[in-house]
Order: structure tokens, then C-alpha cells, then sequence
């Protein structure tokens, strides 16, 4: 799956459970990981989803990144 698709389906999902309630992120702590950006979405609906460097374009989309930085 590209990641142009996941990210659809994911913001499909995070739509019908009313948003994003609170967005965690955090960059991997091990050399391997380290330029990797995690995130944990909790919706307004309780579910969590956790995806790994999403795009501005998702997160702008998403209501979670405004003009600049994240809520």
C-alpha cells in the first residue's frame, strides 16, 4: 500500500470517529529510528491510531497541524 493511500484511508477513519482529540509525537531514540517521527492519534471517539511520518498535507487535513507546529 503507498503511503498516499494509507494516509487516505487513516483520515477517512479518523473523520468518522470526529476528529483528533490529542496527537502525540516523538522521533525514534536508536540511530536506526532516530530521523524517524512517530505520531499517536487519539480520536474524540477514544480509538488510538498510531502511523509513523506522515505528511504536512495529512496533517494539515487532519485538523492536527496548523500554520506552524502541532496542537
Amino acid at each position: 500500500m503507498k503511503k498516499a493511500e494509507f494516509e487516505k484511508i487513516l483520515l477517512a477513519k479518523i473523520k468518522q470517529d470526529g476528529g483528533v482529540k490529542k496527537c502525540y509525537e516523538t522521533y525514534g531514540e536508536t540511530p536506526h529510528t532516530r530521523n524517524t517521527l512517530y505520531y499517536q492519534l487519539e480520536t474524540n471517539n477514544d480509538n488510538i491510531y498510531y502511523a509513523t511520518n506522515l505528511s504536512d498535507g495529512f496533517l494539515k487535513d487532519a485538523g492536527i497541524k496548523e500554520s506552524e507546529g502541532v496542537k
